[in-house]
């Protein structure tokens, strides 16, 4: 019998039982117990139990499958009595109650596992109790990546409960990826036992900690709320200086290229990032793309991109260490000893001097998020801080993150920190945000038996009215606010909030009272305190501990301070008893979505902005115009309270505190670090203020109008952003001209893009012909780049659009202005429509990965194409290539495509790509006898033998696959390379050629 169906017949049994006993929270024993019995226990329908139990037998046989890996048969170990006594380790002797307390820790799971059925002493030989001890290892990560993502069960909603189970098994598929490439990877990194083994586990709970994206405002359920990180992130643009003296600009680079170029002389990197621009988001993106390590070797025109001297500088290949400076207190960073425990707490103390070790040898990837979340005191103690542990462990990298205005530039300009600053979103980036968005929502609506058919058409509707409405479309620009008002648009059945403070207020209500009252949630259940609370007096509670915490400078407070500003606020409130604070406290973290637990003992707002947002509502109301101006100068992070609070409807309250920031900036000491700068920035603020308030008296609008007109040409990108907010009325300023410096003409056409109206996109085609680098980047922000000069130079060249440029490329007619292309490459493009290829019949060279490109016959016409990349596309159909019979080299990774009879006639093909495709079956590649390079790793294929006659082929690679034998390749004197995962049976012929 075949040991896959011998393991599945052993412990796919009760691998499901142990699973569904932790979704139905059944905390007894079950030894006995059939599958359909647990069932029972909870579900009364007949045909529901069924359903269950089909569902955990799935999981189970899946688990219990890919156990075939570790559990190979040899001639000194019986598999087959390992299983048996692996099934009595797993069969009914953990309750529910284990998971709970002990934080989804696969080692302790093990450890469990091992103590609950250890091994009959003198009956099983070393080696075969080694192996009974990496398969618990192995049980144990399926078993918690399982537990972790099982949605919540609801014994009153049971067709729900059983719709939202419909993908889990796609995670057993998914782990088994995930926990090969990182255990191939750790062994090539790490020689130490003890420390593969954490390493290993430290990684994967990267990924499950980390991995998540909240959906603000979206109807779903609590444990729905969340998308998968690495499925629904959008790269953000990261903007960095370049040049000297008049040519000095900027360019935008995507996040992805900058980490790119991080190295051992340049492993230091400061971002700065407006509240809400995604800068957490992008340092546990990052966390998680570092925690799965690199797979190795990846061919490329019949050689590898990398090799093993220099792969280790990667930042992809470090082990990621994030630290949240919001708990930091006093800005004091925890010893490195701690830094794992900022994630994976549940893993308990690293191996003795690990992470030292790490960070010493220059595999630690340090993220420091949140400067600006320490107390402005504070500050100079982190600077000092992270110039102690930079110092400490400089070969390693280092990341920080902050608020543009929090620290002055070159803060950490001593320890060679480089700095990048998070761009606005283009209009572009926009579109794929909100399409990103609504196909979370639908998702996870899909999950839970309920439908999101209608939200394609909700985000279409959505992205046509921003067009139409440039000044909430700049609020757009910003990914945590068009995310709010995508929730918003399908909360107010499409109607669009005006202002930044209206989107706050509304969505406030939307989390601390429709979404309970409207979302036909359950009440009676909610503490009866909180229940007849009014959204008034929530709002009016969680207003004191915003007002608190920004008052104090806190991020974070702790429970019992919290329950203290609940009861002041109750004690204000008629009919309300302060003696509520705690059940109303508890209450408003677990039920509202405003507030949440980050560590035990202490909670924070979901986001700065809604603290920022009823802080400044607070200090309206005490009339504190003086004192919101003294701090907004003193600590530019108040600039954010000061622009809420001049959107009040208290007349005369926003002139006050415009008048007061024009006055009395000169003096405080955040602006004499910027010296003769003070009155610029501090008119600017003046400007910023005044496009957010409702009320400016005329003489003031008058007054901030002469203003105004002094600060053209924008000097940087914080003068074009705040410039940008008066929308049309200084668009005649931003027009084209001869003597503006690089960084002035950028400026300029950023301004004009965030404006956005008709008049500033005219204007913006007067700086079509500029082909300066920083103004090339910017426009190709606002513009097709295709229609620029300075783009279309380096197309007709044949050369590679760099990242930034073609992933805002969405039209390709202008490509048919271009006679003769033979080479083009258009690698990143976003366009939907590539009907303008057929047209290019020329081309001999053709770049299309990473685009939309889904269908292949616009490529019918190119029948001189040698060179075709088709990676990370969503094609799956490739019937069109048959025709192409001069096709030389051909990628398809990261693709759809698994029949590949369509290549059966190209004799021609050399070199062919298939990595992470479905593809199992080889035989249409038999007659390719001029096949040198095939990458396959990752894909489902078993069987070699369609390879066998193969005499030309000299670089295979295996990787990932589910190939156990490579006899079919022995008669292959050709070969030079195979690269193969460890317990392949390979001929002693090949062995010497295995990598």
């Amino acid at each position: 019998m075949p040991l896959v169906e011998i393991l599945i017949g052993t412990l796919g049994a009760p691998l499901a039982k142990l699973l569904l006993k932790n979704y139905l929270e059944d905390p007894a024993e079950a030894i006995g117990l059939s599958l359909i019995d647990l069932a029972k226990k909870k579900i009364e329908g007949r045909l529901e139990q069924r359903a269950v139990q089909r569902q955990f037998e799935d999981l189970g046989d899946k688990i219990a499958a890919q156990l075939a890996s570790v559990l190979r048969e040899t001639d000194d170990v019986a598999v087959e009595s390992i299983a048996h006594e692996l099934s009595k380790a797993l069969d009914g002797h953990l309750s529910s109650e284990f998971f709970l307390t002990h934080d989804l820790d696969p080692a302790r799971l093990a450890v469990e596992l091992r103590r609950v059925h250890p091994l009959p002493k003198g009956q099983f030989s070393a080696a075969e109790e080694q192996l009974y001890d990496r398969a618990l290892v192995e049980i144990a990560r399926y078993v918690v990546e399982i537990v972790s993502k099982l949605p919540k069960f609801e014994v009153t909603s049971i067709k729900v409960s059983l719709q939202r189970l419909t993908h889990i098994g796609d995670i057993v598929e998914e782990t088994a990826k995930s926990v090969r490439q990182i255990e191939n990877w750790v062994r090539k990194q790490e020689s130490d036992t003890e420390n593969q083994g954490y390493e290993t586990e430290y990684r994967l709970a990267v990924g499950r900690t980390l991995d998540y994206v909240e959906l603000f405002g979206a109807d779903l359920s609590m444990e729905s709320k969340r998308q998968s990180l690495s499925v629904a992130y959008v790269s953000l643009n990261l903007e960095s200086s370049t040049g000297r003296g008049e040519e000095e600009g900027s360019e935008s680079f995507p996040v992805k290229a900058v980490l790119d170029s991080m190295s051992p002389d340049a492993g230091r990197l400061l971002i700065r990032g407006e509240a809400g621009s995604g800068k957490s988001t992008l340092f546990r993106w990052t966390a998680i793309e570092a925690s799965k390590g690199i797979r190795l070797p990846v061919p490329r025109i019949g050689k590898l991109i990398f090799d093993e001297t220099n792969v280790s500088d990667l930042w992809q290949a470090k082990i990621p260490f994030l630290i949240r400076l919001r708990d930091c207190k006093g800005g004091k960073l925890p010893p490195p000893d701690d830094f794992p425990e900022m994630i994976a707490k549940e893993l308990g103390e690293p191996p003795s001097n690990w992470v030292r070790q790490v960070l010493r040898a220059g595999r630690g990837l340090v993220l420091l998020d949140g400067i600006d979340e320490i107390p402005n005191l504070h500050r100079e103690t982190a600077r000092r801080e992270i110039e102690a542990v930079v110092q400490a462990y400089p070969a390693s990298y280092f990341l920080v993150s902050t608020r543009p205005e929090a620290i002055p530039e070159g803060w950490l300009a001593g320890l060679d920190f480089r700095e990048a600053r998070v761009n606005p979103m283009s209009d572009l980036d926009r579109e794929r945000f909100i399409d990103k968005w609504h196909e979370a929502v639908a998702e996870q609506l899909e999950r839970m038996g309920r439908s999101g058919k209608q939200l394609p058409e909700l985000a279409a509707e959505l992205k046509r009215q921003l067009l139409e409405n440039p000044p909430v479309a700049r609020l757009a620009t910003n990914p945590l606010l068009c995310a709010m008002i995508c929730a918003l648009h399908r909360d107010r059945s499409q109607k669009l909030p005006e202002s930044q403070s209206e989107l706050c207020e509304a969505l406030c209500e939307v989390l601390l009272h429709r979404r309970e009252w409207e979302g036909g949630l359950d009440l009676s259940s909610f503490p009866e305190p909180y229940r007849c609370l009014t959204y008034p007096q929530k709002r009016a509670i969680v207003r004191e501990i915003a007002h608190y915490m920004i008052l104090n400078g806190e991020s974070s407070i702790t429970l019992d301070r919290a329950r203290e500003k609940v009861a002041d606020a109750l004690r204000s409130l008629s009919e309300q008893s302060e003696e509520d604070a705690e059940v109303v406290c508890q209450a408003l973290v677990e039920r509202s979505g405003m507030l949440r637990e980050t560590k035990p003992g202490h909670i924070d707002f979901i986001h700065n902005t809604f603290k920022e947002y009823l802080a400044a509502d607070a200090f309206v109301d005490s009339k504190d115009a003086g004192f919101i101006a003294r701090q907004a100068l003193e600590d530019p992070v108040w600039q954010r309270v000061a622009l809420f609070a001049v959107a009040t409807r208290r007349r005369g309250f926003a002139d006050e505190l415009i008048e007061r920031i024009l006055k009395t900036g000169s003096g405080t000491r955040f602006w004499k670090t910027i010296g003769s700068e003070s009155t610029r920035e501090r008119q600017l603020l003046a400007l910023r203020c005044k496009a957010a308030a409702l009320f400016v008296a005329p003489e003031l609008e008058e007054k901030l109008q002469t203003i105004a007109e002094t600060l053209f040409p924008p000097q940087g990108m914080d003068d074009a952003e705040a410039l940008a907010t008066a929308g049309d009325a200084f668009v005649a300023l931003l027009g084209y001209r001869t003597d503006l410096k690089a960084h002035e003409a950028a400026a300029c056409v950023r301004a004009l893009r965030l404006i956005g109206t008709q008049r500033a996109r005219s204007t913006l085609e007067e700086y079509i012909d500029d082909r300066r680098d920083s103004v090339v980047s910017e426009l190709a922000q606002a513009l097709n780049p295709l229609l620029l000069p300075g783009i279309q130079v380096r197309v007709e060249a044949g050369l590679r659009l760099a990242p930034w440029i073609a992933s805002q490329v969405s039209d390709l007619s202008p490509l048919l202005e271009l006679d003769d292309l033979q080479s083009l490459d258009i690698a990143g493009t976003q366009a939907w429509d590539f009907s303008s290829l057929s047209r290019l019949m020329h081309l001999e060279q053709l770049d299309l990965s990473n685009t939309r490109l889904v269908d292949l016959s616009p490529l019918s016409n190119l029948r001189r194409l040698q060179k075709l990349d088709l990676s990370e596309t969503q094609v799956s159909d490739i019937s069109v290539l048959s025709g192409i019979r001069d096709l030389q080299i051909l990628y398809l990774g990261g693709t759809k495509v698994s029949d590949l009879s369509p290549l059966s006639s190209l004799s021609g093909l050399e070199i062919l790509v298939l990595r992470e495709t479905q593809v199992s079956d080889l035989s249409p590649l038999s007659g390719l006898l001029g096949l040198r390079d095939l990458n396959l790793s990752g894909t489902q294929v078993m069987d070699l033998s369609p390879l066998s006659g193969l005499d030309g082929l000299r670089w295979l690679n295996l990787s990932g696959t589910r190939v156990s034998d490579l006899s079919p390749l022995s008669a292959l004197s050709s070969l030079e390379r195979i690269v193969v995962d460890s317990g392949v049976s390979v001929p002693f012929n090949l062995k010497a050629k295995v990598v």
